[in-house]
């Protein structure tokens, strides 16, 4: 059920970047929202008065300049002038070119040692009953305790989270909050 569930898809709406970003950090998505929002808001802004912004190790957000051209009209088999205009465009940082040129494993994590997780036997977590994707997870086991989602996932050996979820510590946090947990291999 869950062994897909951290690996990456081809394509990544804005909320699902805010819901990876609320997880990994522990802000809520509301927050997170607003700051994406602010963000985009401002690199619009920045690129329409001509200012440049660059952020080092990952990119930079430019203004390109497209001089004055001739296309056809191929539907009315006509000529057109298109005039100059100035477009929006991305240039990525070398560090950002190698780590996407670079060949992935199916099972890398993205760690800089690309440690594979199927090597390791801490790939089980403890969430909620009945989640079929990490949009469904409300409510996880950390560090011994229940945390609403969104908040960081921890990984054990199936063993190890098993006897935490049979702990009576946690057990008593389960039947407080009236849910159902259970174990899932997300790896």
């Amino acid at each position: 059920m869950f062994a897909g569930l951290f690996q990456t898809k081809r394509k990544m709406t804005k909320a699902e970047l805010v819901n990876i970003i609320a997880i990994k950090t522990g802000i809520d998505k509301k927050d997170v929202m607003a700051i994406m929002e602010s963000l985009m808001a401002e690199v619009k802004n920045s690129l329409g008065k001509g200012k440049h912004i660059y952020l080092r190790g990952f990119g930079s957000f430019i203004i390109k300049h497209r001089a004055e051209k001739t296309a056809r009209n191929i539907s009315q088999n006509t000529t057109v002038m298109v005039p100059a205009h100035n477009i929006p465009a991305f240039k990525p940082a070398m560090e950002f070119v190698n780590a996407v040129s670079k060949p992935q494993d199916k099972n890398s994590n993205g760690l800089k040692k690309n440690v594979l997780l199927t090597t390791s036997t801490k790939y089980y977590s403890i969430i909620n009953k009945g989640a079929k994707c990490i949009e469904d997870i409300t409510h996880v086991a950390f560090e011994n305790k229940i945390e609403k989602a969104p908040c960081l996932i921890s990984t054990y050996s199936k063993e190890d989270a098993e006897k935490i979820l049979e702990s009576s510590e946690i057990q008593a946090q389960i039947k407080k909050m009236g849910i159902e947990m259970e174990v899932v291999r997300i790896k």
